[in-house]
């Protein structure tokens, strides 16, 4: 794994096996819940999305923002769409069609954020126990959006996930 610094955001990136960079990939954008918010980015290289990567051998390429300590993703926002119109999105080896946003708890609700500020930019977003805006759904309505939170969560109750499911289905969306 290889970390960087662009857009005032530490971040590593983990490559496929075999990566050869004149090749074409699928990008996945990881942002972290607030148990990973440090100013080490260590603590952010041993989250378990890592090791979900090379458990299920994805073939792609995971870049993944840290948010420093005494921060949240909202504080960050416009870093995070910096960061993804001028280092994701200008990676050369990007397979545009299929850039996926993934973030769970904090990260969840920054990327229902995300995702509906840059809606014509990932082919899928992933929110994990996370919330949002609900009146502006629509803005996801053509993206795919597979959103996941547990029944039992008692710090992001799963009304959140539900009420961002229903509106973007109601807007004609795909959750």
């Amino acid at each position: 794994m290889e970390e960087f610094e662009a857009c005032g955001l530490r971040y590593s990136v983990k490559y496929p096996e075999g990566f050869d960079e004149n090749e074409k990939y699928p990008v996945i954008l990881f942002l972290h819940g607030a148990g990973t918010i440090s100013n080490d980015i260590k603590v952010l290289q041993g989250n378990q999305f890592f090791k979900y990567l090379e458990k299920l051998n994805i073939r792609a390429v995971a870049y993944a923002p840290q948010c420093n300590k005494g921060t949240v993703w909202y504080d960050n926002m416009e870093r995070l769409e910096h960061f993804v119109k001028n280092v994701i999105l200008k990676a050369p080896f990007l397979d545009e069609k299929h850039v996926c946003l993934i973030g769970n708890s904090m990260g969840g609700y920054a990327s229902w954020q995300l995702a509906m500020s840059l809606n014509e930019t990932f082919s899928a977003v992933v929110p994990i126990c996370g919330g949002g805006m609900y009146w502006y759904a629509y803005r996801l309505a053509k993206t795919p959006v597979w959103a996941f939170h547990g029944e039992d969560d008692h710090t992001v109750f799963c009304e959140e996930s539900r009420k961002m499911v229903n509106a973007v289905n109601k807007n004609g969306g795909n959750a």
